[in-house]
């Protein structure tokens, strides 16, 4: 398993947390676990912030819970990030690192991020649906 480059396992019947074995794929690319059935694919998300050499992770429409790894902006190759709900439901702030990485698209939709917009680098970035507390340096309102 050490050349797999590219998982593609969307709309399967997977349950459970993302599959040990691929912690330690040091050429994985490609990772799209989307679209689960009943939402079965569930636990924390935070391996992936170890998986150096994505390019293109999908993790949308699972039950993924808890807060995006703080650690995220480490992952330097990856172009294509989707944390899209419901049932994602990524909470709190929404780090740094993840602000500030030259991303191709972004999408962290129906999710229960509560903070301040920051300023993305990505070039395509969508966030509706979440609980943000300024949605730009501007008013204060509650998105929702």
């Amino acid at each position: 398993m050490a050349s797999l480059s590219v998982v593609h396992l969307f709309r399967n019947s997977l349950s459970g947390e993302i599959m040990p074995s691929l912690y330690i794929t040091p050429a994985l690319q490609v990772l799209w676990l989307n679209n689960q059935p009943h939402d079965r694919l569930s636990r924390r998300i935070n391996v992936v912030a170890i998986m150096v050499s994505l390019t293109s992770l999908w993790l949308q429409r699972n039950s993924f819970a808890g807060s995006v790894p703080m650690n995220i902006g480490d992952l330097v190759s990856l172009r294509d990030l989707d944390l899209n709900g419901p049932g994602t439901s990524s909470f709190g702030l929404i780090p740094r690192g993840l602000s500030e990485m030259s991303l191709d698209q972004l999408d962290l939709n129906n999710n229960c991020f509560m903070d301040l917009i920051p300023d993305f680098e990505a070039s395509k970035v969508s966030f509706w649906s979440n609980d943000f507390v300024c949605p730009r340096l501007g008013l204060c309102v509650l998105l929702k």
